[in-house]
């Protein structure tokens, strides 16, 4: 899922200085993405009221205002080798299901 280019659609105004296309291909370790993937967890929060945590073992938690919290640990299989991976299927998890 080309994740920028979804939110880029829901209203979301990326700061990267290059394209949507371009930041939903950029290197999982370059800054202007790390910095993008919290502008996105903000810009969740104020416009919907969800907030995205991820935890030292890269389990994520997407939670609401109204109470509403999703985990997703317990096994193996959901895990995630990076905070990044782990960020990016939380926020691809939000676009499809939550808002």
């Amino acid at each position: 899922m080309e994740i920028f280019k979804e939110l880029t659609k829901k209203g979301y105004k990326h700061y990267y200085d290059g394209t949507v296309e371009e930041l939903d291909d950029i290197n999982r370790n370059n800054p202007d993405l790390h910095s993008e993937i919290m502008q996105v967890i903000m810009w969740l929060y104020e416009k919907y009221d969800i907030w995205i945590s991820v935890d030292r073992h890269f389990d994520k938690f997407i939670s609401k205002k109204d109470g509403v919290l999703i985990t997703f640990y317990g096994n193996r299989k959901s895990y995630f080798d990076t905070p990044k991976e782990a960020y990016s299927s939380a926020i691809e998890y939000v676009l499809n299901k939550i808002i």
